[in-house]
């Protein structure tokens, strides 16, 4: 596709630069901090730059305050254990000291075969993360039931010897909450002898808040009735200034809002940076599920969460028939974009929301496995620029693919299978019907 080839001259590794450089500045932009409250603002300002009128979209969403968080291990020896405390994790009400106990994955069955009462849980990898994200709230249910004094999370998708963040949405806390930590693999191996107690000390709360949305479109010249949503999420988790997880993705809405700003698409192009995603995307499903009259008309959703690795297999996923999976890995490879493409149903990014509507979505994922992800590390020391720029290029020409279609080059219904999955988690894991 020369034409195409020759309209994407605009993607500057510099320009995104900038802008990492911008939002990681202002430190952690957890929802509901100063930090986010600045990152809003820039991101309005990058819009403006390129020649768009932005608007802010409220939602209401529950937030949470941890003002202190200790672990550490009293017997046989004394030792501090570095730790994070999960979202949305209640106060201990001061420092509590406790057995701590091994759960394996805390299935039921884990739970059963130990005297957990009154001891600390300490579970292989997280509530409806690595091992069952569709039995998450249930899980959670059952752990608060348990009589668990509270909960130690230990990492171990990657062996790292720092903790990683970890969040639970506030929809599953219906039934109660209770202290939880995340620790490293590392420092979990230490909390797995027999005998060895724990002290804890976690001093939070939370309140009812109002967040944001950021919205900017270009209007199509053409085809202006139909829509292509460009989005990734600007908040990060408690503690990170999130270069890959997500500036990286912000930045690429941005080079790609002043990259179409100026080429006058033939469809509309409505790029969204959405507020809360670490509160398991609060933000993009108020605006998908408020506004349905909208969307009936938005072709694909595009995502983009943690881009920026730069060691790993870039991997897309596809929420749609193989006929999109199909054009997408042809676009991209005609872009000279490498990737893992795979038609899969992850709850876990701001595309969910968009495909809850029955609008078939792409999630640019990055590069995996990253080890900096959720903590302290996901810094602008690591994360690659070039990274970025390349998927924004690679997505630049998906979008002037589509665009310059008389028709849609794909189908936009969602497979009946996929529905099946998706109608669950959104009753599951969002609490929504």
């Amino acid at each position: 596709m020369p034409e195409v080839e020759q309209e994407l001259a605009g993607i500057y590794v510099d320009s995104i630069a900038r802008t990492l450089k911008a939002l990681c500045e202002v430190g952690p932009r957890f929802t509901g901090t100063e930090g986010e409250a600045r990152a809003e603002e820039a991101i309005e300002a990058e819009f403006r730059r390129a020649g768009l009128s932005p608007s802010r979209y409220p939602f209401e969403v529950r937030i949470w305050n941890c003002r202190e968080a200790v672990l550490r291990i009293v017997r046989p020896e004394r030792a501090e254990i570095e730790c994070l405390p999960v979202s949305y994790t209640g106060s201990t009400g001061g420092l509590v000291r406790g057995e701590a106990i091994f759960i394996e994955t805390a299935s039921p069955f884990d739970i059963a075969k130990r005297e957990v009462k009154g001891k600390f849980g300490v579970m292989a990898g997280s509530v409806g993360g690595s091992h069952s994200p569709e039995e998450g709230s249930e899980k959670l249910r059952q752990l608060l039931f348990s009589g668990l004094k509270g909960l130690i999370m230990v990492e171990d998708r990657v062996p790292t010897s720092w903790p990683r963040a970890e969040g639970i949405p506030p929809f599953w806390f219906r039934h109660g909450t209770m202290p939880m930590v995340s620790v490293s693999f590392q420092d979990g191996l230490k909390l797995r002898k027999d005998g060895t107690e724990v002290e804890m000390l976690i001093d939070s709360s939370m309140k009812d808040i109002e967040s944001y949305n950021i919205i900017a479109e270009v209007p199509g010249s053409k085809d202006k009735d139909d829509v292509i949503v460009v989005s990734a999420h600007h908040d990060t988790v408690p503690g990170s200034i999130g270069a890959c997880d997500n500036a990286s993705g912000v930045a690429i809405i941005i080079e790609l809002a002043k990259l179409f700003s100026e080429k006058k698409p033939a469809k509309t192009i409505r790029f969204i940076s959405f507020g809360s995603e670490e509160q398991l995307s609060v933000g993009a499903t108020s605006y998908f599920s408020k506004n349905r009259a909208e969307h009936k008309n938005i072709v694909v959703g595009i995502n983009f969460d943690g881009v920026g690795a730069g060691i790993g297999t870039n991997e897309v996923s596809i929420i749609g028939g193989t006929e999109l999976r199909d054009y997408v890995k042809f676009d991209l490879m005609e872009s000279g974009y490498s990737a893992e493409v795979n038609q899969e149903v992850s709850p876990f990014s701001d595309h969910y929301p968009i495909s809850a509507q029955g609008i078939p979505s792409i999630w640019f994922r990055g590069r995996r496995p990253n080890f900096f992800y959720h903590s302290k590390f996901d810094d602008l020391e690591h994360v690659f620029v070039e990274d970025i720029a390349e998927t924004a290029n690679a997505v630049a020409h998906l979008i002037s693919s589509i665009d310059s279609s008389r028709v849609v080059p794909f189908s936009r219904e969602i497979p009946a299978e996929q529905m099946r999955k998706i109608e669950h988690y959104w009753k599951e894991l969002y609490g929504m019907v």
